[in-house]
């Protein structure tokens, strides 16, 4: 069976450290990816 893997991913501008908002020039979003489904660890604490 082929693994099927669930990427997240949010659109926003992307701010550089001093602050800055960055956007495409079209003024599109970019899509940045989050962690996906297999990488969470639920209820552990160290």
């Amino acid at each position: 069976m082929p693994v099927i893997e669930e990427q997240e991913y949010i659109f926003r501008p992307y701010i550089t450290v001093k602050g800055r908002r960055i956007t495409r020039p079209n003024g599109g979003m970019f899509k940045i990816p989050v962690k996906d489904k297999k990488s969470e660890t639920r209820g552990t604490s160290l």
